[in-house]
C-alpha cells in the first residue's frame, strides 16, 4: 500500500473521531441543554429529573463527600450512622465520587457532577461507535452517521439522569470492538482493556460487569480455539482483579446479600423494541403508539426506535430478495456460541415470568436458589442491552457488506440516511420533551431556599425518619439535610441493611415523645398522626414543607 494513501487514511480516521466526539457532545446539548453542565446548578437534581433516583445518587455522593475516609472506599459514614452505606448502593458513580472526594476542600459548597459524566458519556458512545463500524468499514464518513445513530440510541437517552450510571453503555460498545479485534488477531493488550472495562464498571455500576464478561468469555473461547489456552488463567486473573476491587470499594465483601426481590418483576416485555413507553411518559415515537406494559416493564424500555426498525426491516427484506438464507445460516454456524450468549441475555431480561403487552402469558417456575441467582441482577431488563447494540451494529454493518459486494457503496450511504433522518423524526418530540424539562427543573426552587429550613439543617444535627411513605419526599429531605452538613440516622439506598441504625433511630424517637428533649435531632414523617405525637412538648416546634412535618427544638427567645 500507498504510504502517502495510509498516512492520508490515518489523518481521515482521526478527524472522524474528533468529529464523532464533537458530536456526542452536540447531542447533549440538543437533548439536555447547558444547565447539567454547571457544577453548581443542582436545582434539577433536587426536582427529581424523569423521577426521585437522581436525587438518590446526588444523596448518596453528598453523604460521601461529608464523611470521613473509610475503608471500605466507598463508605459513606454520615447516611444510616452507626452503619454506613456504601456509595455504590445509592448508584452515585464510586470512582467519580472518589476522584472528586479528593479535592473535595477545595470544590464550591454546591457541587455535582452527574451533569459533566453524562456528558462524557455522550461524548464516549459516540467516539466508540465510530470505532466499531470503522473497524468494519475503514470508511470514516460511514462510520459518523452511524456515531449519531449510537450516540441517540433510545436506551442511552432513557437511561440518562434516572440512572445516570447506566448511560455508560459505551463500554459495551468498546466490549464489542475489544472481541472483534481480537477475533482478527490475538494480542495480550485486548485483555488489559477487558481489565480496565471491568474495572471500571465494578465502580460505575455492577450490571455492566456480566454484559462486559460476555465477550471477555467469547475472546478466550477463541483463543482456546487457536490453541492458546493460557488465556483462561487471564480470564480468572481478570475476574479476581475486579473482585479486588470490588472489595476495595465494598460492593463484595461486606456482609450484604446481594440477591434481592424483584426477578421476574422488573422484566421486559415482549414487546419492549417497538414500544415507546417509558417512566416519565416521554413521546418516544412520532410514528408508533405506546403499546401495554405490565409488572415492572416500565424499567425494561428497550424500543429501537423506527429508524433501526426500518433498518432491520430492509435488510430482511433483502435476505429474502436475494436468498441469503444459506449465507445467514453460515455466519450463524460461525458464530453460534456469540448468538447462543446473546440468546441467553434475551431469555435473561425477559425472565421465566414471560409478558406480553399488560398480560402475563404464563410463568416457568424455577428452584428458589436459582431466582436467588438471578436476584443479584433482579432489574434483568437491562441484560438486554448487549443485544440490542449487537441488532444495530450488526444492522449497520450488514448493509455496508452487502452493498460493497455489490459494488455498490453509495447505496450504504443513502440506506443510512433514511434510517438515521426517521430515527430522527421519530424521536425528536422526546427531545424536545426532554430539554423543556431540563429547562424547567433548573429553576427548580429548593427547600433550603426557606431561611427557616435552611436553620433547621446544619453540621451538627442529625435526620431521622419516622412512618415516611413516600421515597421521593425522604430522598428529597435526606438530600436537602446532607447538603447542610447534616447525618442521617437512615439510608436512602435500594440495597444493604440498615438495621442497626434505624432501630437506634426509633429508640431516640421514643424517647423524645416520652421527654421531649429533641436537642440536635431532626424527626422527618409524613404522617399527621405521627406528627401531632410530639406536639404537646413546648420544646418541640414543627416546620412543614410539601407533605413532610420536620420537628425539631424550639429556638430559645
Amino acid at each position: 500500500m500507498n504510504p502517502r494513501n495510509t498516512d492520508n487514511k490515518k489523518v481521515l480516521y482521526l478527524i472522524g473521531l474528533l468529529t464523532a466526539a464533537v458530536i456526542g457532545m452536540i447531542v447533549f446539548v440538543l437533548i439536555y441543554g447547558w444547565y447539567p453542565l454547571s457544577v453548581q446548578n443542582d436545582a434539577w437534581i433536587m426536582a427529581g429529573y424523569d423521577e426521585s433516583d437522581v436525587i438518590q445518587h446526588y444523596a448518596g455522593w453528598l453523604a460521601f463527600r461529608n464523611s470521613p475516609w473509610a475503608f471500605p472506599l466507598g463508605m459513606a459514614g454520615d447516611m444510616a450512622v452507626g452503619t454506613g452505606t456504601i456509595i455504590s448502593f445509592t448508584d452515585s458513580i464510586p470512582w467519580v465520587a472518589i476522584l472528586f472526594k479528593l479535592f473535595r476542600t477545595i470544590l464550591p459548597e454546591t457541587f455535582q457532577y452527574f451533569g459533566i459524566y453524562a456528558l462524557s458519556c455522550y461524548i464516549l458512545q459516540s467516539v466508540t461507535g465510530y470505532q466499531l463500524i470503522y473497524f468494519k468499514t475503514e470508511n470514516a464518513g460511514y462510520s459518523l452517521i452511524s456515531s449519531i445513530l449510537f450516540a441517540t440510541a433510545p436506551i442511552l437517552m432513557e437511561r440518562s439522569f434516572r440512572h445516570t450510571a447506566l448511560g455508560s453503555q459505551w463500554m459495551i460498545l468498546m466490549a464489542i470492538l475489544i472481541w472483534q479485534k481480537h477475533r482478527k488477531q490475538f494480542s495480550v493488550r485486548h485483555y488489559i482493556h477487558y481489565l480496565f472495562l471491568l474495572v471500571l464498571a465494578i465502580g460505575i455500576h455492577p450490571y455492566f460487569l456480566p454484559m462486559i464478561s460476555v465477550f471477555l468469555f467469547l475472546s478466550v473461547l477463541e483463543d482456546w480455539k487457536r490453541g492458546k489456552k493460557r488465556s483462561v488463567l487471564r480470564m480468572i486473573g481478570i475476574l479476581s482483579v475486579t473482585a479486588g476491587f470490588g472489595v476495595l470499594l465494598g460492593v463484595l465483601g461486606n456482609g450484604i446479600e446481594t440477591s434481592r426481590s424483584g426477578y421476574g418483576f422488573y422484566s421486559m416485555n415482549l414487546n419492549a423494541l417497538v414500544n415507546p413507553s417509558s417512566k416519565g411518559e416521554y413521546t418516544w415515537s412520532f410514528f408508533l403508539k405506546k403499546r401495554g406494559q405490565t409488572l415492572g416493564n416500565y424499567d425494561g424500555f428497550n424500543y429501537l426506535g423506527a429508524g433501526f426498525l426500518l433498518g432491520c426491516f430492509i435488510c430482511a427484506i433483502e435476505i429474502i430478495h436475494q436468498r441469503m438464507g444459506h449465507v445467514i445460516g453460515a455466519w450463524i454456524q460461525r458464530n453460534r456460541v456469540y448468538v447462543l450468549m446473546m440468546v441467553f441475555c434475551a431469555l435473561f431480561a425477559v425472565t421465566n415470568t414471560v409478558t406480553l403487552e399488560s398480560r402475563v402469558l404464563f410463568t416457568i417456575p424455577i428452584p428458589s436458589q436459582i431466582k436467588d441467582l438471578c436476584g443479584i441482577f433482579r432489574a434483568s431488563s437491562r441484560m438486554f442491552y448487549p443485544v440490542w447494540y449487537s441488532l444495530c451494529a450488526g444492522m449497520i454493518l450488514f448493509f455496508w457488506k452487502f452493498m460493497d459486494q455489490l459494488g455498490k457503496k453509495r447505496n450504504a450511504f443513502l440506506f443510512l440516511f433514511l434510517v438515521l433522518t426517521i430515527q430522527t423524526v421519530d424521536l425528536h418530540v422526546c427531545v424536545m420533551e426532554k430539554h423543556r424539562m431540563m429547562r424547567k427543573n433548573a429553576s427548580y426552587e429548593s427547600i433550603l431556599n426557606d431561611e427557616t429550613a435552611a436553620s433547621i439543617f446544619s453540621e451538627g444535627v442529625t435526620l431521622i425518619k419516622e412512618d415516611v411513605s413516600t421515597a421521593r419526599g425522604i430522598r428529597t429531605a435526606a438530600a436537602a439535610a446532607l447538603k447542610q452538613r447534616s447525618r442521617l440516622y437512615f439510608s436512602v439506598a435500594n440495597s444493604g441493611n440498615y438495621e442497626d441504625s434505624e432501630k437506634e433511630g426509633k429508640r431516640i424517637c421514643e424517647e423524645i415523645r416520652k421527654n421531649g428533649t429533641i436537642h440536635s435531632y431532626v424527626i422527618v414523617t409524613d404522617q399527621p398522626e405521627t406528627m401531632s405525637g410530639y406536639l404537646p412538648h413546648e420544646t418541640i416546634r414543627c416546620y412543614k414543607s410539601g407533605e413532610l412535618y420536620f420537628l425539631y427544638e424550639r429556638p430559645e427567645n
